[in-house]
């Protein structure tokens, strides 16, 4: 106890602070990666999945939590050079646990690598624009229900070079977990 009190004032003085943070932890299959923010955010979690083509989704699940306004998913199409990719509809299925009816979320935009044409910043691109290589893309829809305690995430299915590819859902937990926050 006398240890645990110590190394609180510690981290305290050197401008740490430990906080609870929500944490979507997926179940099953794709290759899982913490990943760390700065110490103001907590960690997430991102499970990828390889797809024909060496195209990779990437999905993340983030809770609600001190510095995270809003739980999101937030989907990254990583496309490589020579490859086209397109969405086949503009929606993600969500389900809030596996006996809970699905829910459509509607992509509104796609983030793309900034470029500039004619002067204009062009940033985003529409739900049915096609995904070139080599490129990553980013899509983030905000879920409706703030921290639901369990999420089945199916991103759309994929035209990779003309051929449909369905892509597989993903299982979150919401975990509880603590991390620093502050100037450390």
């Amino acid at each position: 106890m006398m240890r645990q009190s110590i190394w609180l004032a510690l981290v305290a003085l050197g401008g740490c602070v430990p906080v609870v943070a929500n944490l979507y932890q997926p179940l099953g299959a794709g290759d899982i990666k913490l990943l760390r923010a700065g110490c103001s955010m907590a960690p997430r979690v991102q499970v990828t999945q390889h797809l024909p083509a060496h195209v990779d989704i990437e999905v993340i699940a983030l809770a609600k939590t001190p510095g995270i306004a809003h739980a999101v998913i937030t989907m990254n199409i990583l496309v490589p050079a020579g490859t086209a990719v397109r969405l086949t509809e503009p929606t993600i299925t969500l389900r809030e646990g596996s006996s809970a009816p699905a829910i459509s979320l509607r992509i509104d935009r796609i983030r793309k690598p900034r470029t500039i044409v004619n002067g204009e910043v062009s940033d985003y691109l529409e739900p049915g624009d096609l995904l070139s290589g080599p490129a990553g893309y980013g899509i983030e829809v905000e879920l409706p229900h703030e921290n639901p305690a369990e999420l089945i995430i199916t991103p759309p299915s994929l035209e990779i070079d003309g051929q449909r590819v369905d892509v597989g859902p993903t299982e979150f937990v919401l975990k509880v977990r603590p991390h620093l926050t502050g100037f450390c």
